[in-house]
């Protein structure tokens, strides 16, 4: 289980298709980072909003989602 943080835009201009279609060719990634494994000095400062906040309720209620398991917290990623 995971977020990303950084850089969905480009996982959403992924090419859709299936493997075997005619005419299709697969994007793919070359690089993957994930946060625990870069060294401390390197790693973003991710901020979540604290789910215990008013900020999150008041969020939460504007939210449309069947499960709240489907729901993708508000994150930022600070320039630290």
């Amino acid at each position: 289980w995971g977020a990303t943080v950084m850089g969905q835009k480009h996982l959403r201009r992924f090419r859709v298709g299936v493997a075997g279609e005619e005419g299709f060719v697969p994007d793919q990634m070359n690089t993957v980072r994930i946060a625990a494994d870069i060294p401390a000095a390197e790693r973003p400062v991710v901020e979540v909003i604290d789910v215990r906040s008013p900020a999150f309720s008041t969020w939460v209620s504007g939210q449309s989602y069947d499960d709240i398991c489907d729901l993708e917290l508000p994150t930022r990623v600070n320039p630290a």
